[in-house]
C-alpha cells in the first residue's frame, strides 16, 4: 500500500532557479520521448545535464501515459502534458530527507533545501519506506510530494459490521452488537452535484470554478470516510463488508446514479481501513435492500420503511447494511 504526503520547500533564488531548469529539461525530455515513440523524425537531443539517471524510466512511463490518452481521443497528445504542472522526480537513491531535502542532480551536485513538515508526516516518514518524490510549482510556491510505502499493519480480534452506500444517505454503518451509524451530506452531495453538471455545460465559465465544485465534493467523500474509520474504531471492528457497486454504471442508470461518488468513497475507506488495521471485504449486493435479515423474504420498503410479514421493520439502508454485514 502507497501513501502520498506534500509539504512546503523552501529554495533560495540560486536552487530555484536549477529547479526550474530541471522542470524544463525533464518537460523537454518526455516530449522528445514521445516523438521518438511515434516514429516523429528528431532533429537533436535534449540537453539534461541536472536531470538524474534513475528518473529515465519516469520519463518513458510518462511518455507511455500520454499516447496512451491519444488512443483514447485525446486531440493533442503534445499538449496533454503541457497542461500538467511541471515538475522534477526524484528516485530514492537521488534525495533524502533530514534536517532539509537534499537533491542530487546528474552531475552529482546535491542541493540542500530547507522545508516544513507536520510532526504526522515526519512520524510517518521515518516508519515507512520513501519510494520518490516529486518537486512541483504550485501559486508561485514550491511544494514537494513524497511516495512511501506503508508497512501492512497486523489486523486484531474484533467484531464484523456492514456498510450500506446510499444517495439520499451516504453511508449506513451496522455492527455484530447492533450498533447503526447514520451518515449525512446526500443533501449536500446532491446540491454539489447539480451545480457540477451546470459548470460543465456552461463553457464560458472559469476552470476555477469548476476545480472548487470538484474539490468541495473530495473533501466531503474524505470526511465522511474518516468519521465511518472512527466509529469503526470505536466498536472494535476488525472486518467490514463493502458492496462491489462496480456494475452500477449501466445504459438505463439516471443520472444522479451515474455522478454518484461511489467509487472514489469506497476507495477512501478501503485505504484508510487499511492503514487502521481493518480488513475489507466486498459482497454481491444482489437483493441487499429487499431481503428479510430474519426470515429471508424478498420484500419492497415503503418510503424508505422496510416492513415484513415476520414482524420485523426497520429503515431500508440499515436492512442494507445488515444482509452486507451477514455476508
Amino acid at each position: 500500500m502507497y501513501r502520498t504526503y506534500t509539504f512546503p520547500i523552501y529554495p533560495d533564488k540560486h536552487q530555484a532557479l536549477i529547479l526550474d531548469k530541471m522542470f524544463d529539461q525533464l518537460h523537454e525530455l518526455i516530449k522528445h520521448r514521445v516523438k521518438l515513440y511515434k516514429e516523429i523524425p528528431v532533429q537533436k537531443g535534449v540537453n539534461a545535464n541536472l536531470v538524474p539517471y534513475h528518473s529515465l524510466q519516469y520519463v518513458d512511463n510518462t511518455a507511455k501515459l500520454i499516447i496512451k490518452h491519444k488512443q483514447f481521443g485525446l486531440e493533442n497528445d503534445s499538449d496533454f502534458y503541457i497542461k500538467l504542472k511541471k515538475h522534477m522526480y526524484f528516485k530514492m537513491v537521488n534525495f533524502k530527507i533530514t534536517t532539509s531535502l537534499s537533491v542530487k542532480s546528474k552531475e552529482g551536485i546535491v542541493y540542500n533545501i530547507p522545508y516544513r513538515m507536520t510532526d504526522y508526516v515526519k512520524t510517518k516518514l521515518n516508519g515507512d519506506c520513501m519510494v520518490s518524490i516529486k518537486i512541483f510549482k504550485k501559486n508561485k510556491k514550491y511544494v514537494a510530494s513524497v511516495l512511501i510505502k506503508i508497512k501492512p499493519t497486523v489486523v486484531q480480534e474484533g467484531i464484523r459490521a456492514g456498510l450500506d452506500i446510499g444517495v439520499k444517505v451516504p453511508a449506513v454503518l451496522y455492527s455484530e452488537n447492533q450498533k447503526i451509524r447514520f451518515y449525512k451530506g446526500g443533501k449536500y452531495r446532491r446540491y454539489l452535484f447539480s451545480k457540477q453538471v451546470s459548470l460543465l455545460r456552461n463553457q464560458n465559465l472559469a476552470n476555477v470554478r469548476k476545480i472548487k465544485v470538484s474539490r468541495r465534493l473530495r473533501d466531503l467523500d474524505h470526511k465522511i470516510s474518516s468519521r465511518i474509520i472512527k466509529d469503526l474504531k470505536k466498536m472494535k471492528v476488525n472486518q467490514l463488508n463493502l458492496e462491489d457497486l462496480k456494475y452500477i454504471q449501466t445504459k438505463n442508470t439516471k443520472q444522479l446514479y451515474s455522478s454518484w461518488s461511489y467509487e472514489r468513497l469506497q476507495k477512501y475507506i478501503i485505504y484508510k481501513c487499511e492503514s487502521n488495521g481493518i480488513s475489507v471485504k466486498k459482497v454481491n449486493p444482489h437483493f441487499t435492500s429487499r431481503e428479510c435479515p430474519v426470515c429471508s423474504l424478498h420484500n419492497v420498503a415503503l418510503r424508505r420503511i422496510y416492513s415484513c410479514e415476520c414482524g420485523f421493520k426497520q429503515h431500508r439502508d440499515v436492512v442494507g447494511a445488515m444482509n452486507i454485514m451477514s455476508k
